[in-house]
């Protein structure tokens, strides 16, 4: 490994034995630059060889005869097929390193994400049970104070066609009195203007606000659970592939409403 990749992983160990409270640090670009050319180095028989090989594809007849045939399968098994083993073998050697590092952090990171997590967890349900039983209490509240306002609003509503009633009788022969009257009507709108604002108040959301400007709500999701299998819609049921080819590995050539077929194809072994 060169100067500036052992450099890296050298802070990246630093970091993580201190904990300190460094942002995360990039790989440097020229870290980079210098694996893939020091990787280009060191595998350069490797890379060569596919070069090679894939001039060999090349070199394969379009009609394959018995000579052919043969010659393809020594290639394959015993070139194409070693060559795929050894770049496999050498990429994850050169991985590991990172892979360590990244378990590393996952364990260092993750568990304690998860130990938190499980303490929202338990809480978050007793938190959810109190919101639902709050809105809920909220809400039968605003609806005994919607029928008291509707209450109100019918009794507005007479008392304002009541009172038009005597303005029109009073208008002709005592116009101070209709006057009076017409006063007591805007009041009665007034009142059934109020109790229809009651009446048409949005819902109670159950919304909890902290000191601080963040807010918990209540939000709907809908699941389900399977009562009797019998009775779900075709359209819902999904065939179990799992089982299905388990099934058929072991042996199994027919299953009501599947068509089970056989296929054939080359395998390449040295």
């Amino acid at each position: 490994m060169t100067t500036s990749l052992n450099n890296l992983t050298e802070r990246l160990h630093a970091r993580l034995r201190v904990g300190g409270n460094q942002p995360p640090e990039a790989i440097p670009d020229d870290a980079a630059v210098e694996l893939r050319a020091r990787l280009e180095r060191d595998y350069a028989k490797l890379f060569d060889q596919a070069a090679d090989l894939l001039v060999g594809f090349t070199q394969i007849a379009e009609e394959i005869d018995a000579d052919t045939a043969q010659r393809i399968t020594d290639f394959i098994a015993q070139q194409i097929n070693a060559w795929t083993r050894d770049v496999k073998t050498a990429h994850a050697a050169e991985k590991r390193v990172f892979s360590d590092l990244g378990k590393v952090c996952d364990d260092v990171f993750l568990r304690k994400i998860d130990a938190l997590t499980k303490e929202v967890s338990l809480v978050h349900a007793r938190f959810t049970a109190y919101q639902i039983a709050e809105r809920d209490r909220i809400r039968a509240e605003q609806e005994a104070r919607r029928r008291e306002a509707e209450e109100a609003h019918r009794k507005a509503d007479e008392d304002a066609a009541r009172l038009r009633a005597e303005a029109a009788k009073l208008a002709p022969t005592n116009r101070e009195a209709a006057k009076n009257v017409i006063a007591q009507v805007e009041e009665a709108e007034r009142r059934a203007a109020v109790a229809n604002q009651v009446i048409n108040a949005p819902d109670e959301k159950g919304h909890i606000r902290g000191d601080y400007g963040s807010m918990a709500y209540l939000k709907e999701t809908y699941s389900f659970e399977v009562e009797n299998f019998a009775l779900v819609p075709l359209k819902f049921m999904l065939p179990n592939e799992k089982m299905i080819k388990a099934a058929i590995r072991s042996g199994v050539r027919e299953i009501r409403g599947l068509r089970i077929f056989r296929t054939e194809t080359s395998v390449f072994k040295r």
